[in-house]
C-alpha cells in the first residue's frame, strides 16, 4: 500500500458527481446474497427452498439496480456502456473465462487423486505427485500472463483473446481424450493453463481499453465481479454434476461426471470464441482498429450520450 501511494501517480482524469451509495449498497446486498447462497448450498441442499430462493432473490436485486443505474446520471457502473456490444461481449467471454478458471481447479485436482483399482479412472497421486503435476496448468497461466503484453504488441488484444479461448477449449478437448493418460492429461492441462493466462492478462486491458477514461476503475470492477460470479456459479455447478453423477450404490463420483464438466467448459470456451468473432466482424464493418486499440474519443462519445 505505501508503495502504490508513493510510486502510482495520482489520476488527473475524475469522474464528475459524488459517490453512489445507493447503487453501492444495493448491488452489494444482491453480490452477497448469490454469493453466500452458493457456498451453503451443499449443507442447505441444492433444492432446497433458502438455495433456490437465494439466486431468484439475488437477481430480483439486480434487475432492481439496473433500473436504478440507468436513470443515475452519475451511477456507479454505466450499465449502457457495459451492455454496449463493443463491450458486452468481453464481459460475457469474462463470466465464462471465471467459470472454466475458478471452477475447473479442484476438479482436476479430485479427478488426478482417484484411483484407478477404486474409482475405475483417475491416476492414484501421492500428495506431493499432485502438487507437482497440479502445478502444471499454473506455471503455464504464469507464462501466458507474462507474455499476453509482447504478444499483443504484435497481433492485437482482440487476436490474443481469440487464441486464449481457442486454447482453453482445445485443452477441456484434451483433457476428455487424454483423461486415462498422465502425460497427455497434463499436456493439455498445460495448454488450457496457457490459454488463461493469456486470458487473464489480456481481458482486463482490452475492457479497459473500451471504456471512458473516467469509468476504468468502474469497467475493471465489473469484469472481476463477472469472474468471481462465474467461479462461484462453476463451483456450484460442478458439486452437482459429481453429486448427481455417481457410481451405483455410492456417493463417489463416476468418470461421466469428470467428462461431463470438461465437455461444457469446452462449449462454454467455444460459445465465448463465436460471439468474440462475430464481435469482430461488426466492428471490421463499422470501421474499428484492428489492432485491438478502442478510439477513446469515440468511445467516450458514445458513453456521454449513453448516459443521458
Amino acid at each position: 500500500m505505501a508503495l502504490s501511494y508513493c510510486a502510482i501517480p495520482e489520476s488527473r482524469t475524475r469522474a464528475p458527481g459524488r459517490m453512489d451509495w445507493t447503487g453501492a449498497l444495493l448491488l452489494g446486498l444482491a453480490l452477497l446474497l448469490f454469493l453466500g447462497t452458493m457456498a451453503r448450498g451443499a449443507t442447505w441442499g441444492w433444492t432446497s427452498p433458502l438455495t433456490l430462493g437465494g439466486p431468484v432473490l439475488s437477481l430480483s436485486l439486480l434487475a432492481w439496480w439496473v433500473r436504478l443505474e440507468r436513470d443515475r446520471p452519475h451511477a456507479l457502473v454505466d450499465v449502457r456502456a457495459v451492455a454496449h456490444p463493443r463491450s458486452a461481449p468481453y464481459y460475457v467471454a469474462g463470466f465464462v473465462f471465471g467459470i472454466v478458471m475458478l471452477g475447473g481447479q479442484a476438479v482436476g485436482i479430485s479427478y488426478i487423486a482417484a484411483s484407478t483399482a477404486d474409482e475405475g479412472y483417475g491416476f492414484g497421486l501421492t500428495t506431493w505427485e499432485i502438487s507437482a503435476w497440479g502445478a502444471v496448468p499454473h506455471v503455464l497461466a504464469f507464462a501466458g500472463a507474462s507474455l499476453v503484453a509482447r504478444v499483443a504488441a504484435r497481433t492485437g488484444y482482440r487476436r490474443v483473446l481469440l487464441l486464449a479461448f481457442a486454447l482453453m477449449a482445445a485443452g477441456h478437448v484434451g483433457l476428455i481424450v487424454g483423461h486415462a493418460t498422465l502425460p497427455l492429461f497434463a499436456l493439455a492441462s498445460a495448454v488450457s493453463g496457457f490459454g488463461m493466462g493469456l486470458a487473464l492478462g489480456g481481458l482486463p486491458t482490452l475492457i479497459a481499453e473500451r471504456s471512458t477514461p473516467d469509468r476504468t476503475a468502474s469497467a475493471t470492477a465489473v469484469y472481476n465481479n463477472l469472474k468471481t460470479l462465474g467461479g462461484s456459479l462453476a463451483g456450484a455447478g460442478s458439486a452437482v454434476v459429481l453429486g448427481t453423477l455417481v457410481l451405483r450404490g455410492t456417493d463417489v463420483p463416476a468418470l461421466s461426471a469428470y467428462l461431463t464438466i470438461w465437455g461444457l467448459g469446452a462449449v462454454l470456451c467455444v460459445s465465448a470464441l463465436a460471439l468474440q468473432v462475430l464481435t469482430d466482424r461488426q466492428a471490421d464493418v463499422s470501421g474499428t482498429p484492428k489492432d485491438g486499440r478502442s478510439d477513446t474519443r469515440t468511445h467516450h462519445d458514445a458513453g456521454m450520450s449513453a448516459g443521458t
